[in-house]
């Protein structure tokens, strides 16, 4: 049936899609690891150009999949690829189970390293801010210690001595 060949090609293409997203998502968390934000912002970049793609296919994905619906006489919207591999035999329902089964592994793969590479910026802001308040003074400014320990509030204070 040429109609589920197209959607077994777009779904190919979503496939292909997905590696490349994986692949700029584990690009990222190295580059957050090797601190280099330049390269970070390049990959960021590159994500978002494959938005645009994604989207399109995704929306011929959902056009390919409510066509096949009709022809089965099946409401679109209920029709998943899980059913339409029940509702199919022989060497298309096998392509078509092999690319869902394929799109659910990639799917969880790319939730796993786009969590990881949250993770990982929230760490590196949080490093960044706790060195610029380090060197700045903010995380001192107005605290010094008394000779007991206890913490004093002094207006106007500052880490860095201000004359030479």
């Amino acid at each position: 049936m040429k109609e589920v060949e197209e959607l077994v090609s777009l779904l190919d293409q979503q496939i292909e899609l997905l590696q490349r997203k994986s692949a700029l998502m584990q690009g990222m968390s190295d580059s957050v690891r090797r601190g280099e934000m330049g390269e970070l912002r390049d990959l960021v970049q590159a994500e978002l150009s494959l938005e645009a793609t994604a989207s399109n296919l995704e929306h011929r994905t959902g056009l390919a999949r409510k066509k096949l619906g009709r022809i089965l006489g099946q409401d679109a919207g209920g029709l998943t690829l899980g059913r339409l591999v029940e509702r199919l035999d022989g060497p298309m329902r096998i392509a078509l189970s092999d690319r869902r089964e394929r799109l659910v592994v990639l799917v969880e793969r790319l939730r796993r390293e786009a969590n990881t590479a949250a993770m990982l910026v929230r760490q590196a802001i949080a490093l960044n801010e706790q060195v610029l308040s380090a060197v700045s003074g903010r995380d001192q400014c107005g605290r010094t210690y008394s000779p007991d320990g206890a913490v004093k509030h002094v207006d106007g204070a500052s880490t860095f001595r201000e004359t030479v």
